[in-house]
């Protein structure tokens, strides 16, 4: 069978390498030289997602535009695009409205002209149509919409939903796990992940993660009944309350509302945004200004306030000042 191991331990592994080689690439006088034109291009690029105009590419101040940017409905359309292509697994071309992380970007965080707090995201009370939103009693943002729980209900057993539960802990914290093949002398079979002598039983029931315990919370889909068009569901299977991150949680708004207080969601934050300031994961060389994202991302709780961070961080345009 295919089980769950944390892909962090690798990483472990060839991170001095990599902080070595990417500490030689930040030493000050390695840097290239940025012009004004060039650095509005690269700004048009990142924050538009298209080349620069004439017009922009003459701009002879270029970080001093960066605010006016990120205010636009430019840019909240293409980060938009850009948050739906990291979390949703199934990029649906079929309209926004099969697309719920994109819909909830565009029409409910940016509702207004105001930025909403990213948290909100994922504990918001909203329901999604094509044209807006509408407010709900349940806050657990889009992982309530009807169109995400029938793209990721998952085919486990009894309707219960394992892969839900990973999909809110990547969306939330960025949990990457990797799948791996259990021998016979590891175990065999669905129920090898309950078996504490497997390999498969530390994500399922030990860790902090654990997606089993998680998905005792959540609830569980008929698969006889539903179908594309209806999601019909029962209450969670329990036990319930389960401690997940030091807090105890018994359904899935207590479960996000829990996520995002956690120091994990805070870096994924920062991790979304820096992938899409420079196109690539942070490395080692690259902790002060992670760690500047964390500390302004935690003050203020918008996600546009840790892209600025790092455009205007002094990397982004080296030898322009922000």
């Amino acid at each position: 069978m295919s089980v769950l191991k944390p892909i962090r331990s690798f990483r472990r592994k060839v991170r001095p390498v990599v902080t070595l080689f990417c500490a030689l690439l930040s030493i000050p006088h390695l840097a290239v030289a940025e012009s004004p034109q060039q650095c509005n291009e690269k700004l048009s690029s990142t924050i538009y997602g298209r080349s620069a105009t004439s017009a922009e590419l003459a701009i002879t101040n270029p970080l001093g535009r960066v605010d006016d940017m990120i205010k636009s409905r430019e840019f909240i359309d293409h980060f938009a695009g850009f948050v739906n292509a990291q979390m949703e697994w199934i990029p649906d071309d079929g309209g926004i409205i099969n697309n719920p992380v994109y819909l909830a970007m565009t029409r409910y965080m940016f509702d207004g002209g105001t930025e909403k707090d990213w948290a909100e995201l994922f504990t918001g009370n909203y329901e999604l149509h094509s044209n807006g939103f509408n407010t709900r009693n349940q806050g657990s943002g889009y992982f309530s919409d009807r169109v995400w729980k029938r793209k990721y209900r998952g085919n486990e057993e009894d309707g219960f939903k394992l892969r839900t539960a990973y999909l809110i802990l990547n969306n939330t914290i960025g949990l990457n796990l990797e799948a791996l093949t259990v021998n016979n002398s590891g175990g065999s079979g669905r129920e090898a992940r309950s078996d504490p002598s497997t390999v498969c039983y530390a994500c399922h029931y030990r860790e902090e993660f654990a997606l089993d315990r998680i998905a005792n919370v959540l609830p569980k889909v008929n698969r006889e009944a539903s179908d594309d068009q209806n999601l019909i569901e029962s209450p969670p299977p329990g036990p319930t309350p389960q401690t997940i991150y030091g807090t105890e949680v018994s359904s899935m708004d207590e479960l996000v509302d829990s996520l995002v207080t956690t120091d994990e969601f805070y870096t994924n934050a920062c991790n979304i945004a820096f992938r899409f300031a420079f196109g690539r994961d942070e490395r080692g060389a690259d902790k002060d200004i992670f760690r500047g994202c964390l500390d302004s991302f935690k003050a203020d709780g918008k996600i546009t306030t840790a892209v600025r961070h790092y455009i205007n961080s002094g990397i982004f345009c080296p030898n322009l000042e922000g």
